[in-house]
């Protein structure tokens, strides 16, 4: 699999960013499970903010159903994962969108980088993002999905408790939620794409709608959460 130099520079970009982030970016929750922060909400209505968020294209382990948190160019998108993202492009084209958020995992990398070119994103406006990067699986890491949540009593549990050795799901909800009050605050009148996973979308549902939704979101298969009351050019 090439790389491309688009793709390639994203990372690059990523490691450096890491390097600078500053301790106080992440801000402490006072709640033990995943909430709807209606404060967030009522934030990106009176900013005026469109927020769309999208599940990467098919990848090579998810042919097999694997559990997978590495960022490793070894897990990349599938032509099929290529053409899903090529059409939510196509169906995105008149969103207007800004800004492109991106976690750090390659094949997200790989599914911004299709998203920028066909929605014309300018390259400085695609922001590789850490906090939107795969839950960690723990010991399930390479197992199948159905492994996976066989472990957990309940559905719901999946978003809130942890496997051993593994990230717990209102870890990963923690890190969404302090990532999304920031980029309310860095943005205003905008619409925003943020290219994540399943189980993210799935933490960022429950955080703006009160739901983790019955069902996890396909590849290519995207949210729009509008928020918009006027006219964005």
């Amino acid at each position: 699999m090439t790389i491309s130099p688009t793709t390639e520079k994203l990372a690059v970009a990523h490691l450096t960013s890491l390097k600078k982030a500053k301790s106080e970016d992440s801000v402490p929750l006072q709640k033990n499970e995943p909430f709807c922060d209606l404060a967030l909400v009522e934030d990106m209505k009176a900013k005026n903010i469109r927020l769309i968020a999208i599940r990467h294209g098919e990848a090579t382990h998810n042919l097999k159903h694997l559990m997978c948190s590495s960022r490793s160019p070894g897990v990349y998108l599938t032509k099929k994962g290529v053409d899903q993202i090529e059409n939510a492009a196509q169906k995105l084209k008149d969103c207007k969108i800004k800004t492109i958020y991106v976690s750090s995992v390659y094949r997200t990398l790989q599914t911004a980088q299709i998203l920028g070119e066909k929605l014309e994103v300018p390259y400085q406006n695609l922001i590789v993002a850490d906090d939107l990067r795969e839950q960690h699986f723990g010991i399930f890491e390479n197992h199948t999905y159905e492994e996976y949540e066989a472990h957990f009593t309940t559905y719901e549990d999946i978003f809130v408790k942890a496997v051993p050795q593994g990230e717990s799901g209102f870890e990963l909800f923690s890190r969404l939620h302090s990532f999304l009050k920031n980029v309310v605050k860095e943005h205003e009148n905008e619409t925003i794409l943020l290219v994540t996973h399943a189980y993210n979308m799935c933490q960022i549902n429950k955080c703006l709608m009160d739901s983790f939704e019955e069902d996890v979101p396909s590849q290519g298969e995207f949210k729009i959460y509008d928020f918009i009351t006027s006219v964005v050019k």
